[in-house]
C-alpha cells in the first residue's frame, strides 16, 4: 500500500517530535524549515561547531518523560547528554532551599520537607507556610479559582518565600512574575514536579548543544528511514483539494502539522478558506508573547555550582547563572538568563555583567554576547486562551503554545506531538 504523506512545517523541538512520531506511525515525512539547521528555538548557534554556544540557556525542569523518551527513540541517552541535579534554588550566600540528592523513587513531598528542615536564612513561619502551601497546590484535587494568577494564589506568604523560592522559580517555569502568570498552569507544573517521585524535580543542565541533545540526531533517524528534510525552504500557502493538501512548493500530501511559531501557523492556516482554520489562526494571532535573553561573560572562576539561583531586581535583572566550564568546558564562561526580558541587549549586557561582578565577586568578568529571544514564549497569563491541535480536518498544529497542560517549555512541544492524530 502507498504510504500516507505529511508535510510537517518546523523542525524546532515540537517539529521534530511530530515527524518521527508519525514516522513510527506509518507517514511518509517531509520536514520543512526556512534556517537551515533544525532545533527552533532550541538549537545551537553553529550546529556543526560542537563548541558553539546556544541561542539560550535551556533548562529542563521536573516531569520531562516524553522529552526523554523522544530523545532515546533516536539514540540519544539522556544521561550523557545532561547533567542532572535535584532542584537547588540556594543564593550566593548560601541562604535559601535545595533538594537533597535522594534516589528518583523516593516521594518527592518527603525530599521537600526535608529541603524545609534544613533551609538556611528562613523562620520557621516561612517553612511551615510553604509546606503547607505546598501540600495544598500539590493535592491532586486541588484547582485555583478561574482566572486566579500565582501572586492571588500565594497571597499572604511570607516576603522570604516569594523572594527566595517563589518568583524565582515561578519565572523559571512560566517565564512570567506572579502577578502575570497563570495559576493553572503553575499548579499543574508544580504538581507534576514537587507532588510525585524525585526523579520528577530533577533539573536537566545541557552537557551538549541543543541541537545534539534531540534535533539534529531526530534530522539523521528519518533521513536513515527515507523521509525527507527540507531546510532552508519556506512553506508560503496550503492549498486543500480533493482530499489533499497542496504547498507552495507544489508537493502534495494527506495531511500538514503546522510545527512553526504561532505568528507563522496563524499566516499558514490563513492561507486555507475554511471557517474553522480561520478562527484558529486568529486565536493563534492573539496570543502575547515575551522574551528570554542570555547573556555570556567570560573571565570567570568556576561556580560552586553548575547552576546558581541569583537575587534579582530591575538593575540586576538575571534570576540564574550557569558555569558553562562545569556544563560544556567553556572554560572561564558563565551564561546568565533573565526571563522575561525587557530591555534592549546593550543595556541588558550591561546590567547583568555587573550584576554578576558584584553578586558573584568576580570583578574581572568581561561581557562577550546578549542573545534576546523576543518570542520565545506565549505569555501564560490566566486570560491566555491557546488554539486547539487540530486546525481543520488534516490539518493540525504542534507547538508549546497549543493548547495542553504545560506552559511554554521543551517538554510542552514534545508532548504537543503525542496527541496529534497520525
Amino acid at each position: 500500500m502507498t504510504k500516507r504523506r505529511v508535510a510537517v512545517v518546523g523542525a524546532g523541538w515540537a517539529g521534530c517530535a511530530a515527524a518521527v512520531r508519525a514516522a513510527q506511525r506509518g507517514w511518509q515525512v517531509t520536514l520543512y524549515d526556512l534556517a537551515g539547521q533544525v532545533g527552533g528555538r532550541a538549537r545551537a548557534q553553529q550546529a556543526v561547531n560542537p563548541r558553539s554556544r546556544d541561542n539560550g540557556q535551556h533548562i529542563m525542569l521536573g516531569a520531562y518523560a516524553h522529552t526523554l523518551q523522544a530523545m532515546r527513540t533516536v539514540g540519544v541517552k539522556p544521561a550523557q547528554a545532561f547533567a542532572c541535579l535535584p532542584l537547588d534554588l540556594r543564593l550566593p550566600n548560601g541562604q535559601g532551599l535545595c533538594l537533597p540528592n535522594w534516589p528518583g523513587a523516593v516521594p518527592a513531598p518527603l525530599a521537600g520537607a526535608w529541603a524545609l528542615l534544613r533551609a538556611r536564612g528562613w523562620p520557621w513561619t516561612a517553612r511551615l507556610a510553604l509546606a503547607r502551601a505546598l501540600r495544598r497546590w500539590t493535592h491532586p484535587g486541588f484547582a485555583p479559582y478561574p482566572g486566579q494568577n500565582v501572586a492571588q494564589l500565594a497571597h499572604g506568604l511570607p516576603e522570604v518565600v516569594w523572594r527566595q523560592w517563589l518568583e524565582p522559580l515561578c519565572l523559571s517555569a512560566l517565564n512570567l512574575p506572579p502577578h502575570q502568570a497563570s495559576a493553572d498552569l503553575w499548579v499543574r507544573v508544580l504538581g507534576d514536579a514537587l507532588g510525585g517521585r524525585c526523579a520528577d524535580a530533577l533539573v536537566y543542565l545541557p552537557r551538549l548543544h541543543l541541537s545534539q541533545c534531540y534535533p539534529e540526531p531526530a534530522r539523521h533517524w528519518l533521513l536513515q528511514r527515507g523521509h525527507q528534510v527540507k531546510l532552508g525552504q519556506r512553506v508560503q500557502s496550503l492549498h486543500h483539494q480533493h482530499a489533499q493538501w497542496q504547498l507552495s512548493d507544489g508537493t502534495t500530501h494527506d495531511a500538514v502539522v503546522l510545527a512553526c511559531g504561532a505568528p507563522q501557523a496563524a499566516a499558514l492556516a490563513a492561507t486555507c478558506a475554511a471557517p474553522a482554520a480561520q478562527h484558529w489562526a486568529a486565536a493563534a494571532r492573539a496570543l502575547q508573547h515575551t522574551a528570554i535573553a542570555t547573556v555570556w561573560v567570560s573571565g570567570a572562576r568556576a561556580l560552586a555550582r553548575p547552576m546558581q539561583h541569583l537575587p534579582s531586581n530591575p538593575e540586576q535583572p538575571a534570576q540564574f547563572v550557569f558555569d558553562a566550564a562545569a556544563l560544556r568546558g567553556h572554560t572561564g564562561e558563565l551564561a546568565a538568563v533573565v526571563s522575561h526580558s525587557t530591555l534592549p541587549n546593550d543595556e541588558l549586557g550591561h546590567r547583568v555583567t555587573q550584576q554578576l561582578r558584584e553578586q558573584l565577586a568576580m570583578p574581572g568578568l568581561r561581557h562577550e554576547q546578549t542573545v534576546q529571544e523576543k518570542r520565545a514564549t506565549f505569555a501564560c497569563t490566566p486570560q491566555a486562551v491557546r488554539p486547539p491541535s487540530v486546525v481543520w480536518h488534516t490539518l493540525w498544529a504542534a507547538g508549546d503554545y497549543v493548547a495542553g497542560p504545560y506552559p511554554a517549555t521543551l517538554e510542552g512541544a514534545v508532548r504537543s506531538a503525542h496527541v496529534l492524530p497520525f
